[in-house]
Parts: structure tokens; C-alpha cells; sequence
């Protein structure tokens, strides 16, 4: 029975250690691309939405 909740505590604990890295590298990777958007001199985000809009002036007038 200890042996069991033994294993069952490790296999949490890795459960919670790759979440919480995973979670953390999502973050940095946010971090990093507000760093690259402000020496680039665009707000977070704005590539996204001047994108969107290249996309839409691409479509011929008949397709909306």
C-alpha cells in the first residue's frame, strides 16, 4: 500500500513538473516575442492584425 502511494506521489509530481515547465516556456516565448515586437517599434499583436487586413485587400471585391 505505501509502495503504491509512493508511485502514485512520483507520478504526480512529474505530472506537475512538465505542466508547470511547459507553462513557463509558453510564457517566455511570449516574453520574447513583446521583446522583438518592441525593437521592431509595433505593439504586441500587430502583426497578427496587419495580416489579417493584407489578406482581406487581397480578395477580389465580388468574394465579401
Amino acid at each position: 500500500m505505501v509502495k503504491l502511494l509512493t508511485v502514485v506521489f512520483f507520478f504526480a509530481l512529474v505530472v506537475y513538473v512538465v505542466l508547470t515547465l511547459v507553462r513557463g516556456l509558453r510564457l517566455a516565448g511570449r516574453v520574447e516575442e513583446a521583446r522583438r515586437s518592441y525593437r521592431e517599434g509595433r505593439s504586441v499583436g500587430e502583426k497578427d492584425i496587419t495580416d489579417r487586413a493584407r489578406i482581406i485587400e487581397e480578395k477580389p471585391s465580388g468574394d465579401r
